[in-house]
């Protein structure tokens, strides 16, 4: 019985060597790759559509800026051929910036909520 045993261990004890043999041997002939492990993307379920609504109208240097759902205050960064500037403003009240005649502009509001909005003159 105990040589059955001493065979068994034996038999344990060989086999991770055995595999170890067959290993293909590194002599310093190539670099090892590395590895990139990529984490699984989630699937994404459809999203009810925003009820947020934010009308907005240029007229004569001014820009008139409204909120249907008030996100705090907010930060419109204007951003035309020669300047950049940035306003502060809040969503709870309709807000009225003169930021001056431009033929073309871009616009980018970022609310305290952490949302962001962009649009173009």
């Amino acid at each position: 019985m105990i040589k059955k045993f001493i065979l068994l261990v034996f038999l344990m004890l060989s086999v991770p060597f055995g595999i170890m043999a067959d290993a293909p041997a590194n002599n310093g002939g190539g670099k090892p790759k590395p590895v990139v492990i990529v984490p699984k993307k989630e699937v994404v379920r459809p999203q009810k559509p925003s009820s947020q609504f934010i009308d907005c109208m240029y007229c004569d240097g001014s820009l008139y800026i409204s909120f249907r759902n008030p996100e705090g205050m907010c930060e419109l960064t204007v951003t035309t051929d020669d300047d950049v500037a940035t306003y502060m403003f809040d969503t709870s009240t309709s807000a009225e910036i003169f930021i001056g005649e431009h033929p073309a502009a871009h616009l980018l509001l970022t609310t305290e909520y952490g949302h962001s909005y962009q649009g173009d003159i």
